[in-house]
């Protein structure tokens, strides 16, 4: 995957519909996102 497409640094935020518990409602702030992972912290819970 090219640099340009990794998202760290980024924020996810959930679409209304989601309807997964984990992540209902959720804005995720993306700490790493490479080849070998990504790892993000959920910032409004």
């Amino acid at each position: 995957m090219d640099a340009e497409r990794y998202l760290a640094d980024h924020f996810l935020i959930a679409m209304p519909g989601l309807a997964d518990p984990n992540f209902f409602q959720t804005v995720t702030y993306l700490c790493e996102h490479d080849a070998q992972g990504a790892m993000g912290l959920v910032i409004n819970r």
